[in-house]
């Protein structure tokens, strides 16, 4: 009598193809020079962020920022937008980039990596990336959770908006 495959074989074998094929996907659009693609890459090296239930919701969305490169909401509905950071006092149109390359609160990141250029400036974007993936992740998670990101009053407001009318 012959066995008949069970369900998962096939599952797994649609699952790995998939895989297969965004990863390719994404290889093609960063060899395109895509700024947030490029930013996935260097800072994930195509890791997903692991499980941790001890990592409150709003950590976790903030290291997926960082790892994905996400701009604030202002600065996707407007382009560059001026933001002053709460711990250094500093304005910059660059928020990930200042954060991870700059801002005083967070210097303890960059301790043992090269020189990086400012905010802005060509390669500035790859630096923080770098930062990204070379920092633990308890790390990372600790210093978000005790140095939050700067963020615009408006995308603050909106957020609560969209949560209230979702």
């Amino acid at each position: 009598m012959a066995v008949l495959p069970s369900l998962s074989q096939p599952l797994l074998k649609i699952k790995s193809a998939s895989h297969t094929l965004s990863r390719q996907q994404h290889e093609a659009t960063v060899a395109l020079s895509s700024p947030s693609a490029s930013w996935y890459a260097a800072a994930t090296a195509y890791y997903p962020l692991p499980h941790d239930p001890s990592i409150a919701p709003h950590i976790r969305d903030r290291l997926h920022r960082f790892r994905l490169g996400f701009p604030c909401f202002e600065e996707i509905h407007q382009g560059a937008v001026d933001i002053t950071c709460d711990h250094y006092q500093a304005t910059s149109p660059f928020v990930l980039q200042h954060y991870l390359l700059k801002c005083e609160a967070t210097s303890h990141l960059r301790e043992r990596l090269p020189p990086h250029p400012q905010p802005g400036y060509p390669g500035a974007a790859a630096a923080a990336a770098a930062v990204v993936s070379s920092i633990p992740l308890a790390t990372l998670t600790s210093t978000v959770r005790e140095y939050p990101p700067s963020r615009p009053e408006a995308e603050v407001t909106c957020g609560l908006a969209e949560a209230v009318t979702g």
